[in-house]
Formats: C-alpha cells, structure tokens, sequence
C-alpha cells in the first residue's frame, strides 16, 4: 500500500531551483557533453540487458542518461518534474521521449517497464520522507515483475573518511548553508547542487526500506569492488521487484 498521506504538504515543484533556466542550462550542458558516469556504466552494464527492454528514466535532467540509454538500445522514456529541462531536452533531443512527470505520480500502467533509472540521487530529491516513500511505491508497481531498479543516493557513512579527506564535505552538510539545525535530522541543504534539500541515506537504512517496499536488494555498487564503496559519497542501489 502507498504511504498515508494524511494532511502533510508535499514541496512543489516551482518552489525548486530545478525551475530556474540557469539551472535547466547546466543540466543542458551535461547533456550535450557527458554520456553515463562511472557508476551509471557499471550499473547498465551488469544489470540492463538491452535486447527489447524498456526502461523509465527517472529525473532525466535534459536528457543525458536518456539519450545515452537509448544509444544503447533501449526503449526508453524520460521523465523529468521540471517543465524548464523537460523543453529544453526535447530541444536537443527532438528523436526521444522525453516529457514532465513526477516519481510520485506516474502516469504509466502496473507492469509497464523491465527497468527503471533514477539517477545522480535524484531520489534524494523528494520531501518529505513520505513522498519519497510514495515515489519507491510508484516505481515498484510500473515495474515489470522481476524487472531491475537502480538509483544513487548520499552516504551517511562517508562522514568517516571525509574527516581525513573531505573538510569541503563536512563544511557543506554540516557547518554550512543553515544545517547546523539540521543535525538530528536526514533532510540536509546541499550548498554544492544550488541549496537543493537532500535526504541523506547509509546501506542498512536504503536496504531495510527497499526491503519495506517490496524490493529484494541486489547490489550495491560503488567506483570500487572492495568493502571501501561502502564509505563512498554517492553509491548506486541495484533492487528487484519479486517475479
């Protein structure tokens, strides 16, 4: 069942900096000039199989990992909650189906896609807690049955090496851009990605929740193969819907 909603009042979509064009043009840039990242590559590589799957992609920006899935082979449809991206990677990329949409919503049929991407932790994104647990409910029911979801979100836990190796990191989550009064909570302004408020997850908390929403966690993957992507900044969570 979808999260109660109750009274709460989700953050709408004009009230982001996703809205603003100098915001929409970065996203424009990197879709011109980037295909998938590190992860991204690793994640498609060994969970995607391309042979006539169908993928949802998820805060598609302008269209990068759109146009980078379909240069794969796949049939692919990206969403993005922004009007400004949305028209923005139509312009680029007038041969994709790219269209505004929200994760909390899809317009789409139970059963609908082999996999679903939600990149860059996009995810973290969405507040408060319920509307994202609404989101991972809406994913997993245009699912396919034994179809592949991945998605990338912050590491609490890379705290640790980022006492050593990462003061910047320590600054902008904690010290900076009023998160101060943030401390106790998961919710954390992101003074590097235009004051975006982020939730911030560690492994056992995103596994225990996919596992709530009826996943079976698959992988969990890293830019290392070793028990250090565990304390990486931004992991990517490969999930299962049940067959």
């Amino acid at each position: 069942m979808p999260p109660d909603k109750h009274s709460r009042t989700p953050e709408t979509p004009g009230s982001t900096p996703y809205q603003q064009a100098q915001v929409a043009q970065h996203y424009e840039t990197l879709a011109e000039t980037e295909g998938l990242r590190e992860r991204e590559e690793k994640v498609v590589g060994r969970y995607f199989r391309p042979e006539g799957g169908r993928v949802l992609d998820i805060g598609c920006g302008a269209g990068r990992t759109t146009r980078a899935l379909t240069d794969r082979g796949f049939d692919v449809i990206g969403i993005d909650i922004s009007e400004e991206m949305v028209e923005r990677a139509n312009r680029l990329f007038d041969d994709l189906d790219i269209r505004t949409g929200t994760a909390t919503d899809l317009e789409f049929p139970d059963d609908s896609f082999d996999f679903v991407l939600f990149s860059w932790v996009g995810i973290d994104s969405i507040r408060p807690p319920w509307l994202r647990r609404q989101a991972l409910h809406e994913i997993r029911r245009v699912l396919k049955p034994g179809g592949v979801f991945a998605f990338s979100s912050h590491n609490s836990w890379y705290t640790l090496p980022a006492i050593v190796v990462d003061h910047n990191h320590l600054r902008n989550w904690y010290l900076e851009n009023d998160n101060t009064k943030n401390i106790g909570s998961r919710y954390k302004y992101d003074g590097t990605d235009f004051g975006v408020k982020k939730y911030i997850s560690n492994p056992l908390h995103q596994r225990r929740q996919l596992r709530r929403h009826g996943f079976i966690h698959i992988q969990y993957v890293g830019k290392r193969d070793t028990v250090g992507k565990y304390f990486e900044r931004q992991p990517y969570y490969v999930a299962r819907k049940p067959l």
